[in-house]
């Protein structure tokens, strides 16, 4: 990655230690810098730390599999079987593989050209296409009685071969998802897979159509069984092997759970029943979704650390690197914000940062470094700044192969939290991120106004933090609430405090996060707003808690509870984006404090 990428923690108090995560090609000057009085310029910024630094790249390894240490030691016969639904049937991708440093043996079945293939040391048997469906489930099944090899799709026959070689003396790890080229894992597998059984023996025909019939639900013959995960998990990084040999695996890149089985029909009409409890479903089965560009931590090494002073005003920070790529000045913001300390007293005002947010918008995290000053940060725009070898996937964005993107990652760089990132860069300039928010920041300042700054995070974690607050400011585009957050500020309303909701779109998603805080996780409703085609209605429920996602009104939390206002639909076109029109010039609001020169008719941009 050329240039200059970053990530630290999202959020910090006085005192504790930035903790700069960089990959650089390139050397750089970085400054530690509050935001200053000028939202669209660095003039009147304020840098507390300058340094130095050559550079330092370091790689990213997107992509998720399973890994079993534990593989086969020799084989003289097998059975190589797994549900698999596919979003890319025609690109190589490993299903089941144990691949050795010596080619001729390795095993595996891959995906391959709109085929299965089955490799036994150097033999290859192919299907002919035509057997897959992008986005369906089929059975794959394929066997080597030790002189015969053959593939069957959803119970039939389609191709056989003679081979009489075994494979002997075998030392590597299996992997499910993937494979290996020049000793690396590659031909990661774009879909979901189910029910993954190795045998040591040839399944029988009869054998191969009852495991197709039961449809992953029933238990599998038992003779010869080396391995079966059936991924009933539903959470975590572990999957277990049910048979005797615990084969167990550590999933790599997180993955996807919860999305049922190849018994699941998950097209129950435009909703599910509201009483609907995916684990009480017998017919729900289990899989796993995986993708060749899932990136969620960059696993980093730390390269700069930075104590934040005891005395730091909270607000937004940056980590701001400055550097020359092709002779062409260039600036990186890495963003952070630093809250209110736990040992300080309370101010009257919250301003609760929108950071699900911004999270939840970050497309591409390794776009190309663009100039400095204001830069539109539109996903259709900001893709063309991303290789596409590069993770480019968010809450707005499918996943490379087009799996709905069901999570987000906290431990990778995330550019459109930037400063200066506006979401259109026509006349009418629009943010809805750090930009968007900073300017409620620099009015209460300049009117000696005392507030508290948090995060969307900070209120997850510790809901009972809003009731030290007299009001609590929402602001810009807060869009993403958790379950604890919206609970929370219902308790705290219902005992006298106050809300003023300057935001559009709010609290319209409902997320979770995992307990390290690493992956945030939204399941964005089939048909709705903004979610992906290929979503289906039974995906809906969350891995890290079980329950119902989506739209915050289908989960039981509509906003208008809240603030008595609820998000129906937008428009998409930046003409759309107009300024408020002025209706009651004699609003309190435009008086009091400060009066504010305007008169019935007027148009007021968001921002000012």
């Amino acid at each position: 990655m050329t240039g200059v990428h970053a990530y630290s923690q999202k959020q910090l108090e006085p005192g504790d230690e930035l903790q700069l995560r960089v990959s650089s090609t390139v050397p750089y000057e970085l400054s530690i810098v509050r935001l200053g009085s000028d939202p669209d310029s660095m003039d009147k910024d304020i840098t507390l730390f300058s340094t130095s630094s050559e550079a330092v790249p370091q790689a990213i390894y997107p992509g998720s599999y399973i890994h079993i240490s534990k593989g086969l030691t020799n084989v003289k016969a097998l059975t190589l079987e797994c549900w698999v639904r596919a979003f890319d049937i025609w690109s190589r991708q490993g299903l089941i593989t144990q691949i050795e440093k010596k080619d001729e043996l390795s095993y595996g079945v891959y995906l391959n050209e709109g085929k299965i293939e089955l490799k036994i040391g150097n033999h290859i048997l192919q299907t002919l296409p035509g057997y897959l469906i992008e986005k369906k489930w089929h059975h794959v099944v394929a066997t080597w009685d030790g002189s015969t090899s053959k593939i069957h799709i959803d119970g039939f026959l389609v191709a056989d071969s003679l081979y009489s070689k075994p494979l002997l003396e075998l030392s590597g790890s299996l992997r499910l998802a993937a494979s290996s080229l020049k000793e690396k894992t590659d031909l990661f597998y774009e879909g979901d897979l189910a029910n993954c059984l190795i045998y040591n023996r040839a399944l029988s025909k009869n054998e191969i159509i009852a495991h197709k019939n039961s449809m992953a639900l029933s238990n599998p013959a038992q003779s010869g069984l080396m391995a079966h995960w059936k991924f009933s998990e539903e959470t975590g990084s572990l999957v277990s092997d049910r048979s005797k040999h615990k084969r167990n695996g550590q999933i790599i890149n997180h993955a996807t759970w919860m999305i049922g089985g190849p018994s699941f029909n998950d097209k129950r009409g435009p909703r599910l029943n509201p009483d609907y409890q995916p684990f009480k479903d017998p017919t729900r089965g289990h899989s796993l979704r995986f993708a060749s560009d899932d990136l969620y931590d960059c696993r980093w090494k730390i390269i700069h650390k930075y104590q934040i002073p005891n005395d730091a005003r909270q607000g937004f920070y940056v980590a701001r690197f400055k550097f020359n790529i092709d002779g062409e000045l260039k600036y990186y913001n890495n963003t952070f914000v630093v809250t209110r300390p736990a040992n300080k007293a309370p101010a009257p005002i919250l301003v609760l940062a929108s950071t699900n947010t911004w999270i939840a918008y970050n497309s591409y995290p390794f776009a190309a470094n663009v100039k400095a000053g204001l830069t539109n940060w539109r996903t259709g725009a900001v893709r063309k700044l991303s290789k596409p070898e590069y993770p480019g996937f968010s809450q707005y964005q499918e996943h490379r192969a087009g799996q709905p993107t069901f999570q987000s990652g906290l431990r990778m760089p995330w550019p459109n939290a930037g400063p200066y990132k506006t979401y259109y860069e026509e006349s009418n300039i629009f943010s809805q991120w750090t930009r968007g928010e900073r300017f409620l920041h620099l009015w209460l300042e300049d009117n000696n106004y005392s507030y508290d700054l948090l995060t969307d995070m900070d209120i997850d974690k510790n809901p009972e933090l809003l009731k030290d607050y007299k009001t609590v400011f929402l602001l810009s585009h807060s869009e993403y609430w958790t379950e604890k957050a919206y609970l929370g500020m219902q308790d705290y309303l219902s005992e006298g405090g106050t809300i003023t909701a300057l935001t559009g779109n709010t609290m319209f998603w409902r997320v979770s996060f995992d307990e390290d805080y690493k992956i945030m996780e939204c399941r964005k409703f089939p048909g709705a707003m903004a979610a992906s085609e290929s979503t289906q209605v039974g995906h809906v429920f969350h891995s890290q808690d079980g329950k119902r996602g989506s739209l915050m009104r289908y989960c039981g939390m509509p906003a208008w509870k809240l603030i008595g206002l609820e998000t129906l639909g937008w428009k998409s076109q930046s003409k759309d984006f107009q300024s408020y029109t002025v209706v009651e010039p004699d609003h309190f609001l435009f008086n009091k404090p400060n009066k504010i020169d305007v008169k019935k008719g007027d148009k007021v941009r968001s921002e000012e």
